[in-house]
């Protein structure tokens, strides 16, 4: 089971099978920061996942992949594992480094705003400041990334 699998198992729900948000602000604000967290790093990973699959000569139908594929199969085992390690880097870097430029947005305050809802009652709008996303990465990759060790 991926880390990311576990953490949505974990999450509390109610008889509806919504998020059961606590009580606790502090606790909720975690929560939805998990939540955006395990999004993020899901969809970084899924993308990386995909290009690997290439990489590995199980690319899809798509002509550009199959293509790539080819040339991968063509290379030794060093270097389909430079190039692995070079895709990693090149995902996990790029959201990184995207999270750090928010930070520093001329004349502009960036902030992720999520809006819990449960049973139908909105609850307090929790943002999750600018400056707090690039320190965050961290956090998420550790939780979220079964590839952390990779990058």
């Amino acid at each position: 089971m991926s880390k990311r699998d576990k953490f949505w198992a974990d999450v509390p729900t109610n008889p509806d099978g919504d998020v059961a948000w606590p009580k606790d602000q502090d606790e909720c604000r975690e929560l939805a920061s998990d939540i955006v967290g395990a999004r993020v790093i899901g969809a970084i990973e899924w993308i990386l996942e995909d290009k690997l699959r290439v990489a590995a000569g199980e690319a899809d139908d798509a002509e550009e992949d199959a293509a790539r594929g080819e040339v991968f199969a063509s290379m030794n085992d060093e270097q389909r594992a430079a190039v692995e390690g070079l895709l990693r880097s090149l995902c996990f870097n790029s959201l990184y480094w995207m999270l750090v430029k928010l930070r520093s947005c001329p004349n502009l305050e960036v902030d992720i705003s999520v809006e819990p809802y449960s049973d139908g009652e909105p609850l307090t709008k929790l943002g999750l400041n600018e400056t707090e996303l690039h320190a965050l990465y961290f956090d998420w990759v550790e939780k979220f990334s079964d590839h952390r060790d990779d990058v």
